[in-house]
């Protein structure tokens, strides 16, 4: 029997080294797993894109409405010496909006199959295209994300989703060394605590300590139908009860996740609070997208700012999941 339960324990013990080891030997080299992150977002980036398309064809966008309660709302947010071109891409687009979305709604479809394709041509110049109307659409359908605007924060979509579009395509569009840099500072990993830095900052602004200011954002931004909007009730009751304190807790996590996610040695459990605040963003604060008022035109930056945290958490877990098959093989051996 000891002989048995002996050599049970050993067997069981390799398995276990065995299955540590094996992650970290999934790709040969790093290009490959490189390519590998880079061909999961771009599918993401793609998917996201259709969606959009899909937003583009519900009826409200078909009539006047695309202009009025969907394009002029966004007037306010630029500042004065801007209005003039606003109000001359309005006009010309009202002139025939059911014409204008078609095209829209066309070449949104168009962008995100090209990037599920399999063949890199056909998504780099996907991406190449992606942008510049990214930036038209962050201008005349965003308003510039309210950067102008003050009084806005990453609960309400701040700097805006089409940015974000911009800042995913140009990072898939950079050269493999700029994913695999080692420097103190590199934009495609360090892409999460740039945001979230920001982020903070303008959350510790005066403004949002009032008792009902992180409230009054999720009350705004969620549309959801009965019984999801009780609990949306629920949480904003919440916010507007502990007031300055929710507020700091806010703070608190957005610091954290920027510091937990700078640099070559970032800490993979800073990746699980960044998932679960971005999620809570894009669930309770964003109304997924707003998707069920009818008039929304894509999904917000909740999906965008996990798409924008992947290159950094594929590195973190892959230097983790190196040390650990390191230490076990050295223990091994």
């Amino acid at each position: 029997m000891p002989g048995i339960l002996s050599s049970t324990r050993s067997s069981g013990s390799a398995q276990f080294k065995h299955n540590q080891v094996r992650p970290a030997l999934k790709f040969r080299n790093a290009d490959e797993r490189v390519w590998h992150v880079k061909r999961r977002i771009s599918s993401y980036l793609g998917a996201i894109w259709i969606a959009d398309a899909l937003l583009q064809i519900q009826p409200v966008m078909f009539t006047e409405d695309l202009v009025s309660s969907v394009i002029q709302t966004n007037k306010a947010l630029l500042p004065s010496v801007l209005t003039p071109y606003f109000e001359s891409a309005a006009r010309y687009i009202s002139q025939d909006p059911q014409a204008w979305n078609v095209i829209f709604a066309i070449l949104q479809f168009l962008i995100g199959s090209l990037l599920l394709s399999s063949s890199h041509l056909p998504v780099k110049l996907c991406l190449c295209i992606s942008i510049p109307w990214s930036l038209a659409v962050w201008f005349e359908g965003e308003g510039l994300g309210g950067i102008f605007a003050g009084g806005l924060s990453v609960l309400s979509g701040f700097p805006g989703a089409a940015l974000l579009y911009v800042v995913v395509s140009v990072m898939l569009l950079l050269p493999d060394h700029f994913w695999l840099s080692t420097d103190r500072f590199s934009p495609v990993r360090d892409a999460p605590s740039v945001f979230w830095f920001p982020a903070a900052i303008q959350q510790s602004l005066p403004s949002f300590w009032a008792p009902v200011a992180d409230s009054a954002q999720i009350i705004n931004n969620a549309s959801y139908p009965p019984p999801m909007a009780y609990a949306v009730s629920d949480v904003a009751l919440v916010f507007a009860h502990f007031g300055w304190i929710a507020n700091a807790f806010l703070v608190a996590a957005m610091l954290s996740i920027s510091f937990g996610t700078y640099g070559e040695h970032s800490v993979i459990y800073a990746y699980y609070p960044l998932f679960a605040l971005t999620l809570f963003i894009w669930i309770f604060v964003e109304g997924i997208g707003g998707i069920f008022t009818g008039i929304a035109t894509d999904l917000n930056t909740g999906p965008l700012i996990l798409l924008l945290s992947l290159p950094s958490f594929s590195h973190a877990r892959n230097r983790r999941r190196t040390l650990l098959s390191g230490c076990i093989t050295s223990h091994a051996g």
